[in-house]
């Protein structure tokens, strides 16, 4: 699992009939399943119901799996798995975690079928008054195109277009990157940081924007540069706490999209899918169409 930012949050959000099985749709307009309130920080909420109890999961694009924290998993009485536990890498190292899959998984009313949750020793903020208990990840977001209007406050979930180039429901122009889904399930994209190439996921389960250390000396940044920089902290899925610098540079390019003056935390991310992590900070000025179903993403023009 990718890195994770947690500072406090301040939101809740909302979700009616999330999940269930995608509609086909018969023309190219994609069909809403689900609207969801972001809060300030821009974290998303979604509610759903485990074994007749509730689980509060972040929405999370930067996450390979779907995850419950180990104290969530015992107050819904599951019993993880542990016998045959994966690794997950996060921040700061790796974690172990064991695997539940519970006999009843709703949202809004809909039943899902087969849901299998990771369960890792991790404890996480929580948002507004809601206890945060795990992650919903690309296994299950997989299902569906993504609208990202953080600035606004707003995640959609739609069922995909029936055709390869999906009707936006947009007023605005938009520009079309091609993608590709890597094998962490990581929508990644090229972009550019002051002119030079790299590769980017959108992980709307972090707060700031990250760079893998390890792209500073292509792109001009000097270790001596970055020790004047902030240091924030940064902690993950291991609960180890990991210092970062927070640099900025001229110009990130996505498209025909341009953000000046980014700031992202700079720390050894060691992905080997991606060499920046698009957080909520960036998401905050763009709004963006993350298609899994095309691997494409769509990036609104200025107005």
């Amino acid at each position: 699992m990718p890195s994770r930012c947690f500072p406090p949050l301040v939101a809740l959000a909302w979700a009616a009939s999330l999940f269930g099985a995608p509609a086909v749709a018969q023309d190219c307009a994609p069909t809403l399943r689900a609207a969801l309130n972001v809060g300030t920080h821009g974290a998303p909420l979604v509610t759903l119901g485990v074994n007749g109890g509730t689980a509060h999961l972040l929405l999370d694009t930067g996450a390979e799996k779907t995850t419950l924290t180990e104290a969530a998993a015992r107050r819904l009485g599951l019993l993880a798995d542990f016998d045959h536990a994966q690794t997950m890498k996060g921040v700061g190292g790796n974690v172990r975690a064991g695997e539940v899959r519970p006999d009843l998984v709703t949202a809004g009313g809909g039943k899902l079928a087969g849901v299998t949750f990771a369960v890792v020793p991790m404890a996480l903020p929580p948002v507004g008054e809601e206890d945060v208990d795990g992650l919903l990840g690309a296994d299950m977001l997989g299902a569906y195109d993504i609208d990202l209007d953080i600035g606004h406050h707003l995640v959609r979930l739609y069922d995909p277009a029936a055709c390869p180039t999906p009707a936006l429901p947009w007023r605005r122009d938009y520009a079309e990157v091609s993608a590709h889904l890597s094998r962490h399930r990581h929508v990644a994209f090229p972009v550019t940081l002051d002119g030079h190439k790299l590769t980017a996921f959108i992980d709307t389960g972090a707060q700031l924007s990250l760079l893998d250390s390890g792209a500073t000396a292509s792109l001009g940044v000097s270790t001596a540069a970055l020790g004047l920089d902030r240091t924030v902290l940064m902690q993950g899925v291991s609960r180890q706490v990991v210092a970062a610098r927070e640099h900025r540079f001229e110009r990130l390019g996505l498209a025909d999209a341009v953000l000046l003056g980014p700031v992202v935390a700079v720390m050894p991310l060691r992905l080997d899918d991606a060499d920046l992590l698009m957080g909520a900070d960036m998401l905050m000025r763009e709004r963006i169409w993350l298609s899994y179903a095309t691997q494409r993403i769509f990036v609104a023009l200025p107005e």
